[in-house]
């Protein structure tokens, strides 16, 4: 988004319209182009700093990129700013009259800011320091592409305004109007009018932006038709948005607007938990960050997910070919095994689990003649646990019917082969989901009956932290 906005902006800055499309003088493509560059030189930064073994982190990934982004852009809005005054004054050798005007500044700021990341290196935070690291590299990649690619860009424009073409239309020509004062502007740079320097130098003339008076006569005039226009950035600025500024009330605004926002930024800087890695704050050379290194090193493990992905999985007759998949990944020699199998258990396992369980209950009950094998209607009088009503419910109920009579003695929730009964997968599985849901609800009434007797508590853990919400939102 940021990016997008970026593009939005560069565009509308340098937007000129003449009829029904972009006028001559018009320089969106240019600005385009220069958001485009100093993007691919930050890619290119990114890509070097990787090479070489610098660490991303929270900070490298989300504020690297878009630091760089705006400094480099910065330099390229002083070249369109400057390209387009060097233009009104100067005939020939633009480009080289541009670069001695502008880019020894761009070169001095840039320079200053490499320098200034480059002394962060020397702090030893890691994280600050791969920070500083990156945003050097990147900054020496706009900066050389800004002071060596973009002025082929400017050159490649400058031939089109020669030309008279539309900016983003080079197949259509100006309007005879814009052709008019094109020319007009350079015959009057021609004439020297525009021209102020010292010609006893070397037969050289050095220009200096016009004088207020020959912009006027030129049509550039801050007060022109030009800039009357609303869709333009400096007819925006002049009759909706400055106005708006001046307004009391809306000083006010901005002033609570600021207030709370930095207020609600401390508030949430405050409470904010999540952050950087333990091994990215410590100063290195300390025995924590070396006891850190060394986990690493020897005894590293990370998890990972394998993801099912569509719409046209069959998971009930699918069952076999999902437990062969995990098999086949558990065989790397790279993945922590029990018993041959995946140290973690996923969810059609803790189902099966879970459906094996109250399967014994419900056998139990058979023994013990509280249910009818036939019929599967529970007799009159016995007593049975939860699990046993759970699992007499499931055997009957198979897609959208419901029917105990010649099932309970003979469907099992688990077949011998460790499958899930495919009939009625989807009932067992809306099952186990309303099960969790009843021990969401029982563990939060035990919380809340300890608190109620004087013993502040809460639980906590991924059930309640991520599922427990959806509970309310029934």
């Amino acid at each position: 988004m940021g990016y997008f906005l970026m593009f939005i902006y560069a565009g509308w800055t340098q937007l000129k319209w003449d009829g029904c499309w972009f006028a001559v003088d018009s320089s969106v493509g240019l600005s385009i182009l220069g958001v485009f560059l100093v993007t691919y030189a930050s890619i290119s930064g990114l890509g070097l700093s990787s090479y070489i073994g610098i660490h991303f982190n929270a900070a490298t990934t989300q504020i690297v990129p878009f630091l760089t982004l705006g400094l480099g852009v910065d330099d390229m809005f002083l070249l369109l700013h400057n390209y387009n005054d060097v233009l009104h004054t100067v005939k020939n050798n633009e480009i080289g009259v541009l670069m001695k005007e502008t880019g020894m500044s761009i070169v001095i700021t840039s320079v200053n800011n490499i320098i200034a990341f480059m002394a962060g290196t020397l702090l030893p935070i890691p994280a600050l320091r791969s920070f500083c690291s990156q945003t050097a590299i990147l900054l020496t990649f706009n900066m050389v592409a800004i002071m060596v690619i973009y002025p082929a860009m400017i050159a490649l424009d400058l031939r089109r305004r020669r030309s008279g073409r539309r900016d983003l239309g080079c197949c259509c020509m100006g309007s005879p109007a814009e052709a008019k004062k094109l020319g007009a502007e350079s015959l009057e740079i021609t004439s020297g009018n525009r021209t102020v320097g010292d010609l006893s130098i070397a037969g050289h003339l050095y220009p200096v932006p016009p004088p207020a008076l020959m912009l006027k006569k030129a049509g550039y005039d801050d007060d022109g038709d030009e800039n009357k226009k609303w869709y333009t950035l400096t007819g925006f600025l002049r009759y909706y948005y400055i106005p708006f500024l001046e307004r009391p009330l809306t000083k006010l605004m901005v002033i609570v607007a600021c207030s709370s926002m930095f207020l609600f930024g401390c508030l949430g800087l405050y409470q904010s938990t999540l952050g950087l890695e333990l091994s990215d704050v410590l100063p290195e050379g300390t025995a924590p960050a070396a006891f850190l290194r060394a986990r690493e090193q020897y005894f590293s493990f990370y998890p990972m997910y394998a993801i099912l992905k569509g719409n046209e999985i069959d998971f009930p007759e699918q069952q076999e070919q999902i437990e062969q998949y995990r098999l086949d990944i558990a065989k790397s020699n790279y993945v922590i095994k029990v018993n041959g199998h995946p140290s973690e258990e996923y969810w059609m396992s803790m189902m099966r689990a879970w459906l094996n369980s109250i399967q014994k209950h419900l056998n139990d009950a058979l023994k013990k003649g509280d249910i009818d094998p036939v019929t599967g209607q529970i007799k009159p009088g016995a007593k049975i646990s939860e699990e046993a009503k759970i699992a007499r419910r499931l055997v009957c109920s198979y897609g959208n019917n419901y029917n105990c009579t010649g099932r309970i003695s003979k469907i099992k929730l688990v077949n011998g082969a460790g499958w899930i009964n495919a009939d009625g997968f989807y009932n067992y599985l809306t099952a186990w989901y309303n099960v969790d849901n009843m021990m969401y609800y029982e563990i939060r009434s035990i919380c809340d009956r300890y608190t109620d007797m004087g013993l502040p508590n809460f639980p906590s853990g991924i059930a309640f932290t991520f599922w427990e919400q959806y509970l309310y939102l029934r």
